[in-house]
C-alpha cells in the first residue's frame, strides 16, 4: 500500500478506470449511480469526521468507481431529444446548419473538419438540433475555415461500427470524439456559408492562424512526401501522407513519430525553458510561460491523446517545480490519465490512448529495471569514455522498454509483431528529434525573414529524405514485421505477468505470488475450451463489399 501513498492519483486512477469498464460492459441506470455516489459522499464525511482512515480511504475509491460508471454513461447513453444522431440515416438527402469547430483538413482531393449543429432540414421542415458532426466534403474549397457558420446538403450518416471481427471499429473512434454522425457533401456547390468569425476569439485569431502559417511554409519550401511527413511531425496533419509509406513505418515499428507526442512536448519545454532563460526571464515566469506555450502547442496540433497526455505530464511536472516538490512520473501520468478520462471516458478504449500510456510507463518501469541489471556496463563504459556508444545502449533499452510495454496491444489492434524495430529507433528517434528542432527554428525565423526560414527549410528536407530512405529500405528487410492473429486474453494476461516477475524478481513475496499467478494461467491457457465447443457448429459471416462471405466452423475442428 505504501506503494500507492506515495502515488495518490494513481490510486485514484485505478477505481475511476474500474467504474468507466464496468459500464462499458453492463448498462447502470444513471438514478442508481447519482445515488449510490451520494450515499457514498456523504458516508466519507462522516468517516473523515471519525478518523477512521483506511473505511473513508475504502469508500472514496469505491465513489471514484461510481463517478467512472457515471460518466461513461453520461457520454454514451444520456443525449437531448434533439441530438444529430437521430436523425442519420433518414433515406433522403438533409441539409444541416452549424459552425465549424475543428481545423479544416485537406485530404486528397477532398476536406474534412468538424462542425457543432444547430438545425436539421429534412423533407422541406426545419428541425433544432445538437451534438456534432463530421463533415466530409468531397471536392476542396479554399473558402472553408474554423469559425464559419455554414449550411451544407448531403447524404448524413451514422458511423460504421466493426464490419468484421477485429476491424478498426470508427463508430467507437468517433464517440470518443463526442460525434456521433457523418455527412458526406459531393461538392462545394452544395456548401454555403453563411458568417464567419462565430467561434472562440483566442483559437480563432491566434491558435488556427499559426497552423495555417505552418502549414503554407511547408507547402512553400517543399513538396511531396518530404513535405506531408513534416506536416504530420509539426501540426499533427497526416492525411497527405501515402499509404505505402504509413504501412512502412508500421511495418518498422516506427509510426509513432508520425503521432505528434511526448517526444515533441519535450523538444517545446527544452526549447522554450532555454529561450527564456536566455532572455533572462525569472520563475515563476519562466515556468508559467512555458506551460502557456505547450497549451498553444497542444492547441495547435489538434488535441490528440498523445499530446494532450504528454502536455498534462510536463505542466504537472513544471508544476512540482516551482512549488519545489519532486514529480513522480507515474504520478503524473495518472494525473493526466484523470484529467483525459473526466473529460472523455471513451479514450480509455482507444488503441491511441493506450499504446501512449502504456509506452510511458514502460519507459518508467522497465527501463530502471535494465539499469540496475546493467549498471556495471554503463558505469564501466561511463568510466572509460564511451559516452556516445552509452547513450546509444541507453536510447536501445529505452525503445525495448516501450516496445515490451506495448507489445500486446500492438499484436491484438494491428496483428502486427515488427522486430526491426529495436535497432529502426536507434536511427529514426534522434533523426526525427532533429527534424523536428530545425523545422520549428525554421518557421520561427521564416516569421522574421521568410528567405531565411527556407534555408533551414532546405536542411530539414534533406533529413527527411534520409528519413524516408531508412524506414523504406527497413521495410524491405526480410521478416522486418511478422503477421499475427489477435491474442486471447488469457495469453495476454500471461504475458504481462511474466513482466510483472521481471520487475519483482528481487523481492521474494511478490515474486512467489506472481509465479503462482502465472502457473495457474497457465494451466488455464492450456484447458481453456478444450472441450468447450466440442458439439458447437460456429458460422461467422463476413463484410466483403458487393458479396456475400462465411467462414464454417465444424465441431470435429474443419473449416469451410
Amino acid at each position: 500500500m505504501s506503494w500507492f501513498a506515495r502515488r495518490p492519483a494513481l490510486l485514484a486512477v485505478t477505481p475511476f478506470m474500474g467504474g468507466v469498464i464496468f459500464a462499458r460492459f453492463f448498462d447502470a441506470p444513471v438514478v442508481w449511480l447519482l445515488g449510490g455516489l451520494g450515499v457514498a459522499l456523504v458516508l466519507s464525511l462522516l468517516l473523515y469526521l471519525l478518523s477512521r482512515p483506511v473505511l473513508f480511504t475504502v469508500v472514496i475509491l469505491f465513489a471514484l468507481a461510481l463517478f467512472g460508471a457515471l460518466r461513461l454513461e453520461m457520454q454514451t447513453r444520456l443525449f437531448p431529444g434533439n441530438h444529430i444522431k437521430d436523425f442519420t440515416d433518414l433515406p433522403c438527402t438533409v441539409a444541416v446548419e452549424g459552425v465549424v469547430c475543428k481545423p479544416v483538413e485537406t485530404r486528397g482531393e477532398g476536406q474534412t473538419t468538424v462542425i457543432v449543429v444547430d438545425s436539421v432540414w429534412a423533407l422541406s421542415q426545419a428541425y433544432p438540433a445538437s451534438g456534432r458532426c463530421l463533415l466530409r466534403l468531397f471536392e476542396a474549397t479554399s473558402g472553408l475555415s474554423y469559425g464559419d457558420r455554414i449550411v451544407v446538403r448531403g447524404q448524413l450518416r451514422a458511423p460504421q461500427g466493426e464490419r468484421n471481427p477485429g476491424d478498426f471499429n470508427y463508430r467507437n473512434y468517433l464517440a470518443a470524439q463526442d460525434i456521433h454522425a457523418i455527412i458526406n457533401v459531393a461538392s462545394a456547390k452544395h456548401l454555403l456559408i453563411l458568417n464567419e468569425g462565430e467561434g472562440a476569439l483566442l483559437l480563432q485569431r491566434l491558435v488556427y492562424p499559426a497552423r495555417r502559417f505552418i502549414l503554407s511554409f511547408i507547402d512553400s519550401t517543399m513538396s511531396g512526401q518530404q513535405a506531408a511527413l513534416l506536416k504530420a511531425l509539426l501540426t499533427g496533419a497526416r492525411g497527405d501522407i501515402d499509404i505505402e509509406l504509413k504501412n512502412s513505418f508500421a511495418d518498422v515499428g516506427v509510426i509513432h513519430v508520425l503521432a505528434v507526442s511526448g517526444l515533441h512536448v519535450g523538444f517545446i519545454v527544452v526549447g522554450l525553458l532555454g529561450f527564456l532563460g536566455f532572455l533572462r526571464i525569472p520563475n515563476p515566469w519562466r515556468t508559467l510561460l512555458t506551460a502557456v506555450g505547450l497549451l498553444f502547442y497542444a492547441w495547435l496540433t489538434g488535441l490528440s491523446p498523445s499530446v494532450s497526455r504528454a502536455t498534462v505530464m510536463a505542466i504537472v511536472v513544471l508544476g512540482g517545480a516551482l512549488l519545489q516538490r519532486r514529480s513522480d512520473v507515474l504520478n503524473s501520468l495518472a494525473v493526466a490519465a484523470f484529467i483525459l478520462l473526466v473529460v472523455q471516458p471513451l479514450d480509455l478504449f482507444q488503441p491511441g490512448f493506450q499504446l501512449s500510456f502504456a509506452a510511458v510507463a514502460g519507459i518508467v518501469l522497465l527501463y530502471n529495471r535494465f539499469a540496475q541489471i546493467f549498471r556495471p556496463l554503463f558505469t564501466s563504459l561511463t568510466e572509460k569514455g564511451l559516452t556516445m556508444l552509452h547513450g546509444l545502449l541507453m536510447l536501445f533499452f529505452v525503445s525495448l522498454a516501450a516496445q515490451l510495454a506495448t507489445l500486446p496491444l500492438t499484436v491484438y489492434y494491428f496483428g502486427r509483431l515488427p522486430i526491426i524495430s529495436l535497432l529502426a529507433n536507434l536511427l529514426v528517434v534522434p533523426l526525427v528529434g532533429l527534424i523536428v528542432s530545425l523545422a520549428l527554428v525554421a518557421v520561427l525565423t521564416a516569421v522574421v525573414s521568410f528567405p531565411l526560414g527556407a534555408v533551414f527549410a532546405n536542411t530539414v528536407w534533406l533529413l527527411l529524405t534520409v528519413l524516408i530512405a531508412i524506414v523504406q529500405a527497413a521495410a524491405g528487410v526480410p521478416f522486418a514485421c511478422l503477421t499475427m492473429s489477435r491474442p486471447s486474453y488469457v495469453l495476454i494476461a500471461f504475458y504481462l505477468l511474466a513482466l510483472l516477475l521481471f520487475l519483482l524478481w528481487r523481492q521474494q513475496k511478490a515474486r512467489k505470488l506472481v509465479i503462482f499467478a502465472v502457473l495457474i494461467l497457465g494451466v488455464v491457457l492450456v484447458w481453456v475450451d478444450r472441450d468447450g465447443d466440442a458439439d458447437t457448429l460456429r458460422v461467422t459471416f463476413f463484410d466483403v463489399g458487393q458479396g456475400d462471405s462465411a467462414l464454417l466452423q465444424f465441431p470435429n475442428g474443419k473449416t469451410m
